[in-house]
């Protein structure tokens, strides 16, 4: 049930997370602010983003994260169909980097689909799920 389940919550997100061209969220102040606090810039968080994701060994999902105590952002690593748990963060943005993922189109090319993840984006989608884990944090 776990794995099953863990599955079904990553790949929801991740199909949840693109669109069908990069889409720029639209009130995005404390989202930006956020990734720049925490990463330097939005550049530096895809560069370091990207980098995890190809290191990433085996199968499993990258994923950035709001940590609930701290409010601040971080890319973890998943194995598998690990999930964040709701009570101490909350998913924002995450990458798929099982194989079946990219195969058939970048065979064993990993960096290459990573790169062409940040061409369909829904950063939108993005600034609203950290919006959401940041405001249902405060009221804590």
């Amino acid at each position: 049930m776990k794995n099953n389940g863990g599955g079904h919550l990553n790949h929801d997100l991740f199909w949840k997370s693109l669109a069908p061209a990069p889409v720029a969220p639209r009130r995005a102040a404390r989202w930006r602010q956020a990734l720049e606090r925490d990463f330097g810039s939005v550049d530096a968080f895809r560069t370091k983003f990207s980098d995890a994701a190809a290191k990433h060994f085996a199968s499993g999902w990258v994923a950035l994260s709001l940590d609930h105590a701290s409010q601040k952002l971080a890319i973890v690593d998943l194995k598998d169909h690990e999930v964040l748990h709701g009570s101490e963060a909350t998913a924002v943005l995450i990458l798929d980097v099982w194989e079946h993922a990219y195969y058939l189109k970048y065979q064993n090319r990993r960096p290459e689909f990573i790169e062409a993840f940040w061409n369909v984006v829904d950063w939108s989608q993005a600034a609203e799920r950290f919006e959401h884990g940041a405001r249902d944090r405060r009221a804590v």
